[in-house]
């Protein structure tokens, strides 16, 4: 799903956001994404990544990570958009929603196909 947002990034929201980093323990995914991106900076550790000077994150990684790396870009200052689920367990859900909910920071679910053309055109007709 990383990849799939970088994509999003660079070729449709580019004057809205821009990818500066990136993040995998995997090369070849690093050399992938860089074909995209190929001015990012790049990280192989996540912490390191959520404390440099970044305004937001993406986290995409796998599913038991997602909670631990969300409450440390919250606690770093960053906005989050973090791919779902959200979490492994209902107490850590929680534990981020009440992390969030202290922060002036934004946390986006990347619930599927919410942000996608056609559910947006659909959105914007019921609204009318």
């Amino acid at each position: 799903m990383g990849y799939s947002h970088l994509e999003l990034f660079h070729q449709q929201c580019a004057k809205q956001a821009e990818a500066v980093a990136l993040c995998a323990n995997n090369t070849e995914r690093l050399r992938r994404a860089q074909k995209i991106a190929p001015d990012t900076e790049l990280f192989k550790n996540e912490l390191a990544l959520i404390k440099s000077d970044l305004d937001a994150v993406v986290i995409s990684s796998p599913n038991f990570t997602h909670v631990p790396l969300a409450l440390e870009a919250i606690k770093a200052g960053k906005h989050v958009f973090l791919e779902k689920p959200v979490g492994v367990t209902t107490a850590e859900c929680r534990k981020l929603l009440r992390a969030s909910q202290k922060s002036d920071r934004i946390l986006m679910i990347g619930h599927e196909l919410r942000y996608s053309p056609y559910f947006a055109k659909i959105k914007q007709l019921i609204d009318i």
